[in-house]
């Protein structure tokens, strides 16, 4: 599968872009032209922050928000139903005393609840459809970035503090820390001949041999 190398170019600080030519890497002067990862890449901290951010709070608020979302589904669904039942019930109750014609009883009466209800049924299954369609964008996006981090050997620490009340978005007051490694990383500039793999592997023996 062909990488998004824009993806990557986003958070090196050597990205040059203009409408012509696109994204061209400030050294070769030419497009990006790498595979799986960039050996020359140098990470914007603060882009890379930012994003981290971002990415992780529409990723948390939206698993937050799976509670309230299937509780306001079932709770409209089932409001949704009563309102159809009782429709029925008016309709049937009017027709056992007689008291308007019958075009009303068996017409206009349960047409007004089936109208009322689809309402309702809207309110029920709106929010549902939207964080089943933000879930898969918030995972993609978190799964790519974590992806890209990997390449580069890096990883990170977040943790949101959150407002529970319900109603509220998540507050973006955090606590993020990037590790040691890649703190040097970022501050030694340029990332000469990097082979994330065998990067990978040192990584992986070392924390054998604690």
């Amino acid at each position: 599968m062909e990488i998004d190398k824009a993806f990557h170019c986003q958070f090196c600080s050597l990205k040059k872009y203009d409408f012509k030519t696109g994204t061209t890497c400030g050294l070769t002067k030419k497009a990006p032209d790498f595979y799986d990862s960039c050996p020359t890449i140098k990470i914007k901290n603060q882009t890379l922050e930012e994003q981290i951010v971002r990415i992780n709070a529409d990723f948390e608020h939206n698993k937050k928000s799976k509670f309230w979302v299937l509780l306001n589904l079932i709770f409209f669904s089932l409001v949704c139903i009563l309102l159809i039942s009782f429709g029925f019930n008016i309709a049937d109750y009017l027709n056992s005393i007689d008291l308007v014609t019958s075009e009303v009883r068996f017409y206009v009466i349960p047409g007004v609840f089936f109208g009322i209800s689809f309402l309702v049924l809207k309110i029920a299954v709106g929010p549902f459809n939207t964080y089943r369609k933000d879930a898969k964008i918030f995972s993609f996006e978190k799964q790519r970035m974590d992806t890209f981090l990997s390449k580069y050997g890096i990883n990170y620490i977040i943790h949101f503090k959150r407002n529970e009340r319900i109603g509220e978005s998540l507050d973006i007051d955090y606590d993020f820390e990037l590790k040691d490694e890649l703190k040097r990383g970022i501050e030694s500039g340029l990332a000469k001949d990097f082979d994330p793999n065998k990067h990978l592997e040192l990584l992986k023996s070392q924390k054998k041999n604690v």
